[in-house]
């Protein structure tokens, strides 16, 4: 019976990770403080020889695309005083690839939280010391998802850019993803720097929800009534 509350308790610890990790990803994809700062750091006006207003506006509505409140990327902008579409056909295309995975995400994420719920009442029926064992799974196990995350935040940072490739080639199906800065606009908008910093905020909000779910895990098993 112990065997199967810690089975469950790994569950629920996993369930819980992946909830702090794709909701890590969304505060910072979805932050457009994050974005204005990066364009003033990445000198996306003069770039793109743009209005912030204006590029803010298509971030925007960029985002709203992602979240599927938005059934298009139809919008115009002026570029160097010229009024022009600001996506064009294979930017699209490939926006459309990353709007599936987002909305895949959410869904998972939704089932992850469905999952997670139901291993807490699993485990809560099988009554004895179960907070005890969800606590120290949870902290064991983030534990070493901390270390696993740490190592490959290490990894990734001695070449971004061949990590960055990995992650494309396994998500998408196709190459719409290499874009020229020569013809493409949104490549200029959101630069390897760009891509770099919003890494690396995502991985240390996971991190500090992940010490905090650590800590707070440890505290409360340490009061649990039942330990044995």
């Amino acid at each position: 019976m112990n065997f199967i509350k810690w089975i469950f308790g790994f569950l629920a610890a996993f369930c819980l990770f992946v909830i702090i990790i794709l909701s890590s990803v969304e505060l910072v994809v979805f932050n457009q403080t994050f974005y204005s700062k990066q364009y003033d750091k990445n000198n996306a006006v003069q770039v793109l020889m743009a209005d912030k207003p204006s590029l803010m506006k298509v971030t925007a509505h960029m985002l709203d695309y992602l979240r599927g409140k938005e059934e298009s990327l139809n919008i115009t902008i002026n570029i160097n005083g010229e009024k022009r579409p600001f996506f064009d056909q294979r930017e699209i295309s490939h926006m459309e690839d990353v709007r599936n995975l987002f909305l895949i995400a959410y869904k998972f994420r939704e089932i992850i939280v469905v999952t997670f719920f139901i291993c807490i009442v699993l485990l809560a029926l099988l009554k004895y010391n179960w907070k005890y064992v969800t606590l120290k799974s949870i902290e064991l196990f983030f534990i070493i998802a901390f270390l696993a995350l740490s190592a490959f935040g290490l990894l990734v940072s001695t070449d971004f850019n061949k990590y960055f490739t990995i992650f494309h080639e396994l998500f998408f199906k196709n190459d719409l993803w290499l874009l020229d800065p020569a013809t493409d606009l949104l490549i200029n908008l959101l630069p390897e720097p760009f891509f770099i910093s919003i890494s690396i905020y995502i991985v240390v909000i996971a991190v500090v929800l992940i010490i905090l779910t650590i800590g707070l895990s440890r505290y409360l098993a340490s009061k649990s009534k039942f330990k044995n």
